[in-house]
């Protein structure tokens, strides 16, 4: 089923391991304008007892439906993923309105990103108290809700995860980076510097026309 309305939502696809800064890209992006529906891949969809694929294409289009753009964390992550999604994309005349950044990023950086965050209890904003803490203590600067404590130690799990991440992807990237359609971005620096660099990053990107359009 297609959306029955002209308006086209931008779809920002975020890959990267855990700690890598799809957060901080996804800020970046909404603080160009615009609303937004986040979805992260883990809380939203692999939690969901629906099909992963229907809740992906469901909430594209309600999110187009309301006038809102998407910003897909950690999905598409397979083959089926990706043909489910570029399915929604055909149907809909998107093409020129996707884009898949993958954030490269070493595992010790990430698992030090990590192991200082926190993360406010009523907004979801993320900080770090060793590149980005809040001016207000314990208190979110936003919105002045609690930061929950930093983690005391990384589990196993999390470290496995972040191991395997570019294995795991490596059949995404095959499909979208041949095609040009895959935007790599370097994530090792320091968060102003991201910021700076993801700022005028999605300056270029919207330059009209687009760099290059989404081409499954």
């Amino acid at each position: 089923m297609s959306v029955s309305s002209e308006f086209k939502p931008y779809i920002y696809v975020l890959l990267g391991s855990l700690g890598s800064g799809k957060g901080t890209f996804a800020e970046a992006i909404k603080s160009k304008g615009g609303e937004y529906v986040e979805l992260h891949s883990g809380m939203h969809i692999h939690d969901a007892a629906e099909g992963i694929q229907d809740i992906v294409l469901q909430r594209l289009e309600k999110a187009a439906s309301e006038g809102k753009g998407v910003i897909l964390k950690g999905y598409p992550e397979t083959i089926k993923d990706c043909l489910a999604f570029e399915d929604c994309i055909k149907k809909n005349a998107w093409n020129d309105r996707v884009f898949v950044i993958l954030i490269r990023v070493k595992p010790e950086f990430a698992l030090e990103r990590i192991f200082y965050r926190q993360t406010c209890e009523s907004c979801h904003k993320i900080y770090n108290l060793k590149f980005s803490p809040s001016k207000m203590g314990d208190k979110c600067a936003t919105c002045s809700g609690t930061l929950g404590e930093r983690i005391t130690s990384i589990d196993e799990a999390a470290k496995n995860r972040i191991d395997a991440f570019d294995t795991k992807i490596q059949a995404v990237v095959d499909r979208y980076k041949p095609v040009n359609s895959l935007y790599e971005l370097e994530g090792n620096f320091d968060i102003d510097t991201c910021k700076l660099g993801y700022a005028t990053f999605l300056n270029a990107l919207h330059k009209k026309p687009p760099i290059r359009p989404f081409q499954p």
